[in-house]
Formats: C-alpha cells, sequence, structure tokens
C-alpha cells in the first residue's frame, strides 16, 4: 500500500508496533501521529463511533492487493478529498473494482482541486506509454 501513497507518509500497525491493539485503542493511536486511518474492517463503522473522529476513516471494499493496485487512482483521489475527522454518516466503503486486468497498465491522474473550497476544478486520466 504504501508503494501507492508515495506522496504521503505511510505505514502499518506491525511496523508502529500496535500489533494486537484493537479497534478504539487503536485508532486513538493512530489519531494522536496520523490525519487518515486506512482500513479494509467492514465492521468498524458499526463498533466505533466514527463521527467526528478525531482522524479521518478511509474504509476499503477489500483487503485485496490486487485489486487495491487496480484501484490505486480512486484511492489517491479519495484521499484528496477526505478531510480531517471526516467519516459521513452515510459513508459506504470505498468500492474497489471486481476485475484485475491480468495486463498491467499505467496512467498519470491529474486532478485540479481548489484549495479553499475542496471542489475538483479539472481532473484527466493519461496513459502512460512506456
Amino acid at each position: 500500500m504504501r508503494h501507492l501513497l508515495s506522496g504521503h507518509e505511510c505505514t502499518n500497525v506491525q511496523k508502529q508496533g500496535w500489533k494486537g491493539t484493537r479497534n478504539g485503542a487503536l485508532l486513538a493511536l493512530a489519531a494522536s501521529e496520523f490525519d487518515l486511518f486506512i482500513t479494509s474492517d467492514q465492521n468498524i463503522r458499526y463498533q466505533q463511533n466514527l463521527l467526528g473522529s478525531a482522524i479521518a476513516v478511509l474504509e476499503l471494499s477489500t483487503n485485496d492487493l490486487r485489486r487495491i493496485r487496480a484501484a490505486a487512482a480512486m484511492i489517491q483521489y479519495e484521499i484528496i478529498m477526505v478531510k480531517p475527522g471526516a467519516y459521513p454518516e452515510s459513508h459506504d466503503s470505498l468500492t474497489l473494482p471486481d476485475l484485475v486486468a491480468e495486463v498491467e497498465q499505467h496512467h498519470w491522474v491529474h486532478v485540479v482541486i481548489d484549495r479553499f473550497t475542496r471542489k475538483v476544478i479539472d481532473k484527466q486520466i493519461e496513459v502512460v506509454n512506456e
């Protein structure tokens, strides 16, 4: 996952020494050091009160790395759009594509976002032919 998020500080529970820490305690630890918590735990929204949480939570629909890699642009876009401490009541898991192409393609994703309104002004996807 950290390879997909090269422009961000990215780690995992094991590297932080938090293995075995569960639920609220894990979120509290993450909130003390990070702005965003990415998880594939489909039950987190039922186990924790995430509204007004000290950390933004991005819930992925899978932990399958092939599907996560295939949806890298989608995940990166969601990371740009997430607001600190955000977890909207109507939030569903970020549903990642079920099909993973066997042929690897690379794309540049260009997104222009107004830094004051956080609205997307323009977006383009460019296939990289190398």
